[in-house]
């Protein structure tokens, strides 16, 4: 009776303490999740893996609860998880990250007192520096295969259409603001407000600074993509150029650039996208994104590879089930690798 007894009593006992430390777990349960537990949000995002495979430099996204607004620097990180470290830091906004084909640099695009604008960073050293004084923000920076060059996007301002000739206000007088024009398709974007005018060319310039060179003209938009040639003479780029650029905006060439005489060759002519040109490591082709537009409200992206030239095009992956995007060759291999 005595041994049940003591059994009973040691039972009741481990409930009681199981009973205790469970209440005490739950007294220090954190609270769930709050609208404001999101400037303490950190993540990662755009990692550039080296071309040795040693470290990836990727963007760190944060929120600045001062100001309410996202805050993006980068940080290297090694392959087996050592060496983490910023490249910038504070207040900064920095985007369009891109590596040296000999990984000792990398160029972003970051704000400075007049607006976003080119920098590089020395990764051994720990020295950047900032190479333009932009009037608009650039985008799309792209090294040259020896790392002596930038090729880069930027919006050339076009003057906005007036309505006939207004009078001048009188010195301190406050006039109704005037009219806006409107004679564009597209002209203005959700969250942004009115659209500006002019339309996105590409750029060239010295990595180590110096005036950059615009290398497109006409009142077109070439934002698909930049790749450089294996040589460094000539640049591969996505745009529409059509007459019907404004109303038809998704059917977008490619064209290679000839930096010596700046003429510009039209690589693919169809109903459709093609963007986001890569060349390969040997310089003999280019692979890149796009599908034909059989006027459906979804089209499957595929990928393609052709030569430099534009002739041999073909699919590959062609009885995949999903979209392509981001189509980079492996630096030191000939296997193009892609996202899905």
């Amino acid at each position: 009776m005595k041994q049940t007894l003591r059994l009973w009593r040691s039972l009741f006992t481990g409930a009681v303490s199981i009973l205790l430390v469970s209440q005490a777990a739950l007294g220090q349960e954190k609270a769930p999740l709050a609208l404001e537990d999101v400037f303490q949000l950190r993540y990662a995002g755009a990692p550039l893996v080296s071309a040795s495979g040693d470290f990836i430099v990727y963007t760190r996204h944060s929120m600045d609860i001062m100001q309410d607004r996202e805050r993006k620097n980068l940080w290297l990180v090694r392959r087996d998880g050592n060496d983490h470290r910023p490249l910038t830091s504070g207040a900064m906004s920095v985007s369009h990250a891109a590596l040296s084909p000999d990984d000792t640099r990398v160029a972003f695009v970051a704000r400075d007192d007049t607006g976003s604008q080119i920098f590089v960073h020395w990764l051994q050293q720990g020295y950047t520096a900032q190479l333009t004084r932009l009037a608009n923000a650039p985008g799309q920076l792209t090294w040259s295969p020896d790392g002596q060059q930038l090729a880069f996007t930027m919006r050339v301002a076009e003057k906005a259409p007036v309505m006939g000739v207004l009078p001048s206000a009188p010195e301190g007088a406050e006039w109704a603001p005037p009219p806006i024009v409107i004679d564009r398709a597209v002209y203005r974007s959700d969250g942004k407000g009115y659209r500006k005018h002019g339309f996105q060319h590409v750029f060239v310039m010295p990595a180590s600074g110096g005036s950059p060179r615009q290398v497109t003209s006409g009142n077109f938009d070439h934002s698909g993509g930049i790749a450089w040639s294996a040589a460094g003479d000539a640049l591969f780029i996505s745009a529409n150029r059509g007459d019907d650029a404004e109303l038809n905006p998704v059917n977008t060439d490619l064209f290679r650039i000839d930096l010596t005489t700046d003429q510009l060759t039209r690589l693919t002519d169809r109903q459709g996208p093609d963007s986001g040109p890569v060349v390969s490591p040997d310089g003999r082709y280019l692979a890149y994104t796009g599908w034909d537009d059989a006027g459906k409200g979804y089209h499957r992206q595929r990928l393609y590879v052709m030569r430099t030239d534009g002739s041999g095009r073909r699919e590959l992956q062609a009885d995949l089930d999903r979209d392509v995007a981001s189509p980079p060759l492996v630096r030191r291999q000939r296997t193009p690798v892609f996202q899905l």
